[in-house]
């Protein structure tokens, strides 16, 4: 029997517990380091169900980018309309004006 005191007070420590106590001790750390693993592995499973939703935000983020693209290319389209339609109402009037003309022309020579 070993005649150093444990921790416990005066009571001494033998061999045989030093050991028993080891195991024990191996034991927890047995099964601490298998729970440490499972979190782990669950960390890389997390890990990488992240890394999808990620790239899958990136392509949602280049298609949002391209809507808003072809959106400012149609308002730039639209800002123009009134002035293509203008310039279509002052096309016909300048070719109605030109036929009218024209036509007086025609109508002044036969006279």
């Amino acid at each position: 029997m070993n005649t150093q005191s444990s921790d416990r007070g005066n009571e001494p420590v033998t061999w045989n517990q030093f050991y028993t106590f080891a195991n024990q001790m191996d034991a927890r750390f047995v099964a601490i380091e298998a729970r440490f693993n499972e979190m782990d592995a669950r960390f890389v499973a997390i890990e990488a169900r992240f890394n999808e939703l990620d790239k899958r935000f990136n392509e949602l983020d280049a298609k949002i980018n391209q809507l808003r693209g072809e959106f400012l290319e149609f308002k730039e389209e639209m800002r123009l309309v009134p002035v293509k339609i203008a310039g279509w109402v002052a096309g016909a009037m300048i070719g109605s004006s030109g036929v009218i003309f024209g036509g007086f022309q025609l109508l002044r020579g036969l006279l």
